[in-house]
């Protein structure tokens, strides 16, 4: 019976597909559209790309930022090229096919630095022009420039600061950002009240509360992080001063208390509800208070909790697409975020507290942050100790407040009647000094300067365009083929329609085989139009 099906089936298809060419032949534009249609879609966006040329990167740490000068050329750069915050901007608009003009540099612009007023509009634009960011090399951001960054960022964030004034801004800048006036209420140095209401302070958050996380953990850190001048006295006032670990830390019970905080209606509201920069969550530790400080070792756990929602994200989202195997360029975007914004920064500041396993008094139950494990802290001489404060000196943080305030300190002399000298990594005063390098000293160093860089690449060529038709593409290209379905629909209608498909039936097709027969009458097309899709696409690219 099988093979007697066998032998009838393929008598009908044939006859069905001859049916079905002899349909199509009556229709040759329709047909070939369903052919060209594709192509057609194909050779219009080869058309277009040559308005776009192709850029040749070089080889090194290169962008596809082309040269005035060379259009058809890449920018190679030093690997500790820098760029500011403006052009990064410009440059991220520009890679994504946005034009940003150029401004006009009148008198009536920038900051009223020229008639001898100083204000805190003038203050936040030397501030970001004054943001040196790194292309390739980024070195690890310091606790203290990690502390001056959650100030930073908070007041960039600020609600409606224009309300305060110009005095009321000038002095919440001066004091929140500078002065390091950061705490909760009711402390020694809390958020100046000209901020209350505008500025919401970010915080670092401890998971969960308990005499090993508060107690140990946390009051080693306090010790290890004071408050510090970095800047010299001026009339008794440093004009900037980094913020305390104290001021900078809260506690959470555990980490659904913590989450079920962040998404709370009051949270970042107000003074009293914080936003939170990262936590440092502990999963594993020891519960019983005698073993806090044993050298003969326990158990620790944790996890670094940070924001990757937004375009501000303090680390990079992991759930992504894999890496692109063909493409050439090393994005550096992740691996500042990385190094710059706090991950590795709290990361070492555990390691360096599990390897220095601060003594521990049981009776009191305090620690003074001391140090038990020796071969934990590098020994103290004047080179070991530059080769130390250079990582401060290359924080991309507190290298731009250090610019910041060389920039103003002109007009503030002009102001003040003072004397500013410059300010850099030599003139922190000695105390100050002597506090930064406590925790520096501690494993792991910074000997070789924390730094983290990308590979550098082989030269290649770099088309601009397939990165701005990337979303326009497919979507033309489905669309090229609705045509094609369009009239396979209209096919099998019209076959009922008039009726021809129970004529079919009724001289023994069945409905399998129907089906089967317009499948092989569409085989050669949908062939034909592929090689010749194919044969397009190639001849174009060897063309361009």
């Amino acid at each position: 019976m099988r093979i007697e099906s066998e032998r009838r089936t393929l008598p009908v298809l044939r006859a069905l597909v001859v049916k079905n060419w002899t349909v199509k032949r009556r229709h040759p534009f329709a047909t070939w559209s369903e052919v060209l249609n594709p192509l057609l879609c194909i050779l219009l966006f080869v058309a277009l790309k040559r308005f776009e040329p192709d850029v040749m990167v070089p080889a090194g740490w290169a962008t596809s930022d082309v040269y005035e000068s060379a259009s058809a050329y890449g920018s190679t750069w030093n690997l500790y090229a820098t760029t500011d915050v403006e052009s990064a901007l410009n440059e991220g608009l520009s890679s994504a096919g946005i034009v940003v003009p150029k401004d006009s540099k009148s008198g009536s612009g920038g900051s009223n630095s020229s008639d001898g007023t100083f204000s805190a509009t003038s203050l936040l634009e030397i501030l970001s022009n004054s943001l040196q960011i790194p292309r390739f090399y980024f070195t690890e951001t310091t606790m203290p420039g990690l502390l001056l960054s959650l100030s930073l960022q908070a007041l960039m964030e600020g609600n409606n600061l224009a309300e305060l004034g110009e005095e009321g801004l000038m002095d919440c800048a001066l004091k929140f950002l500078l002065f390091g006036y950061t705490g909760a209420e009711r402390t020694t140095y809390h958020v100046p009240n000209a901020c209350k209401g505008k500025v919401v302070p970010y915080k670092i958050a401890i998971t969960p509360d308990t005499p090993y996380t508060r107690e140990y953990f946390a009051a080693a850190l306090e010790t290890w992080y004071p408050r510090i001048a970095l800047a010299p006295p001026v009339k008794g006032i440093s004009l900037l001063t980094i913020p305390s670990f104290a001021d900078s830390h809260v506690f959470f019970d555990n980490e659904t208390a913590l989450e079920a905080y962040v998404t709370s209606e009051e949270y970042g509201t107000e003074v009293q509800y914080p936003k939170i920069y990262g936590a440092i969550a502990f999963e594993e530790f020891p519960q019983d208070i005698s073993t806090f400080g044993d050298l003969e070792g326990y158990s620790i756990a944790y996890s670094l909790r940070f924001n990757s929602t937004g375009s501000v994200s303090a680390v990079p989202k992991t759930k992504k697409p894999r890496p692109n195997t063909i493409s050439k360029f090393v994005p550096a975007e992740n691996t500042m975020k990385y190094a710059t914004r706090g991950f590795m920064t709290l990361q070492t500041v555990v390691a360096r507290f599990l390897n220095c396993m601060p003594i521990w008094d049981a009776q009191s139950e305090t620690t003074n942050g001391t140090c038990q494990v020796d071969q934990a802290v590098m020994a103290a001489n004047a080179e070991n100790d530059r080769r130390l404060l250079e990582q401060l000196e290359k924080d991309m943080i507190i290298g731009t407040a250090f610019t910041l305030l060389n920039t103003v300190k002109d007009l503030i002399t002009s102001i003040a009647s003072v004397t500013l000298p410059n300010v850099s990594v030599d003139t922190i005063p000695p105390l100050s000094v002597e506090r930064l390098l406590v925790p520096l000293r501690m494993a792991p160093q910074s000997y070789h300067g924390a730094g983290v860089y990308g590979t550098p690449t082989q030269a290649f060529r770099y088309a601009p365009f397939f990165d701005k038709i990337a979303v326009v593409f497919p979507i033309g290209f489905v669309l090229s083929y609705l045509y094609l379905v369009s009239r396979v629909i209209v096919s099998f209608l019209m076959e009922k329609e008039t009726r021809s498909r129970e004529l079919m039936r009724i001289l023994g097709a069945k409905d399998t085989e129907l089906f089967a027969g317009w499948v092989l009458a569409y085989l050669p097309i949908l062939l034909l139009g592929a090689m010749l899709q194919t044969f397009g696409a190639h001849v174009s690219a060897t063309a361009s």
